[in-house]
């Protein structure tokens, strides 16, 4: 693989790749969780990251939401040729236009 798949979820998803992860951590009933996938397949890298919200938690509701729409923005800013520095910029900006802060590490 490309990087290791990571699932996390709880506090853990606030915590870096490098920062690691409680490892007795429980999934609870109203629980945000981040997936990444990094595969390689015929000599492509690929990768694929989504949020998911458990039960009723209006916090990660707004997050989620906002990160969909940081994403939308932003797919859309690269189709215009931004570069890759320029497309964090871009994403910061569009998450702090909402309210939300960028995790850059």
């Amino acid at each position: 693989t490309w990087h290791p798949t990571y699932i996390r979820f709880g506090e853990d998803t606030v915590r870096t790749p490098r920062q690691g992860i409680d490892l007795l951590r429980k999934l609870r009933p109203t629980d945000i969780a981040v997936v990444d996938l990094g595969p390689v397949w015929d000599g492509y890298e690929g990768d694929y990251g989504d949020t998911f919200v458990f039960g009723e938690h209006p916090l990660h509701d707004a997050c989620t939401k906002a990160l969909h729409e940081v994403f939308d923005e932003t797919r859309d800013a690269w189709h215009r040729g931004l570069t890759g520095r320029e497309l964090y910029d871009f994403a910061e900006g569009s998450a702090l236009s909402k309210g939300w802060r960028l995790e850059r590490n």
